[in-house]
This record gives C-alpha cells, sequence and structure tokens, in this order.
C-alpha cells in the first residue's frame, strides 16, 4: 500500500478507533451493545495492524568519515526550522571533512537546541555553549 493511502486509512481507523461506540451511532447502526464493542476492538486491532506496518524510521549507515556522512548531516541540519540534538559528544565535527557540518550548525543560530553528555567544548567559536 503506498504511503498516501496508508496515511488515509490511517487517520480514518484512527478516528474510529478513538470515538468507538459512538461513530457506530453516528450510523445510527442498530446493534447491541455486545457487537458496538465488538467492532471498536476490530477496529482497534486493524488500527494496530495498519500502524505497525507503517515505516516510522528509515536506518541509514554511513561511515563517518565520509563524503555522504557529511553530506547526510549538513543537509539534515539545514533543513528549516527548529533543530534539536540530543548526542554524546561531538568529537566527530572536529575533523576537516565535517566543517561544512559545523557552518551549518552555527547558520541555525537561535533555532538550534543541542544537548550533550559529554560537551567538553564550545565547537561554535563563541563565548557561550
Amino acid at each position: 500500500m503506498n504511503r498516501r493511502a496508508l496515511d488515509t486509512v490511517n487517520t480514518i481507523l484512527f478516528v474510529f478507533a478513538i470515538l468507538g461506540t459512538n461513530v457506530i451511532d453516528l450510523f445510527n447502526l442498530n446493534i447491541g451493545q455486545t457487537e458496538k464493542i465488538a467492532v471498536s476492538v476490530i477496529l482497534i486491532v486493524v488500527y494496530i495492524l495498519i500502524v505497525r506496518e507503517k515505516k516510522f524510521e528509515k536506518v541509514h549507515s554511513l561511515n563517518e568519515d565520509s563524503k555522504a556522512f557529511s553530506d547526510f548531516f549538513s543537509q539534515w541540519y539545514s533543513r528549516p526550522g527548529k533543530l534539536t540534538i540530543f548526542c554524546t559528544d561531538l568529537e566527530w565535527l572536529d575533523k576537516p571533512e565535517h566543517a561544512f557540518v559545523v557552518n551549518v550548525l552555527k547558520a541555525k543560530g537561535k533555532h538550534l537546541e543541542l544537548y550533550s553528555s559529554a560537551v567538553k567544548r564550545n565547537i561554535f567559536g563563541t563565548g557561550k555553549l
């Protein structure tokens, strides 16, 4: 199933699952309470199956010293809007091949929030971290 169709079905099933028996009442179906509960349970199960099918993440496997690695993070970090990064260290940014990534991060300015568990120095060259 293509992503657009999956998103549409996902939204419809989400609404039905959340509203449960009220949706059944909306369509004036004359069924008993047991049947309403059964329909709600079926809709929730179908919703869960659809959501499990949806791919929420893509795994990237890049060598840290490669141009592809630098290009990936430069493109990712330069996207418009706020950027929040959680990391353990930033030592990889010391390498000259990642200078452009550092420039992209600097350009984010106030739109960058960086949380690191091992900050040893300020990579941005300003007085503040």
